[in-house]
């Protein structure tokens, strides 16, 4: 008997089978996960894709950092300058930058 597929096999085995279907990934992940653990995850990883993939995979960030949470979201919008400084320190500068792109375009639409 055959063991039951690990979801991170399933994940990858239904990107894999894309032979003559026009799916998008997101359209796979929600196939494999709910459709709100898959928008959690892209929200939490800043809209990028294979961030929310890898996240809903192994649980974490590629680089380990936590997930983004609304309370660094309301500093990064609303917050001082040395509360904003606080999260460039904790944060890449360039993730930081991507996230308040990504709450801006967000934001917008």
């Amino acid at each position: 008997p055959q063991k039951p597929a690990s979801s991170h096999t399933r994940v990858r085995r239904r990107l894999d089978q894309r032979v003559g279907r026009k799916k998008t990934k997101i359209d796979i992940l929600v196939s494999c996960y709910s459709k709100s653990q898959v928008r959690n995850a892209l929200f939490c990883m800043s809209g990028n894709v294979d961030d929310a993939e890898y996240f809903l995979i192994h649980g974490h960030s590629r680089l380990r950092f936590p997930p983004w949470t609304r309370e660094e979201d309301d500093v990064l919008l609303n917050g001082d300058e040395a509360s904003r400084k606080s999260l460039y320190r904790r944060r890449r500068e360039l993730d930081v930058r991507r996230r308040f792109k990504f709450l801006g375009c967000s934001l917008m639409g």
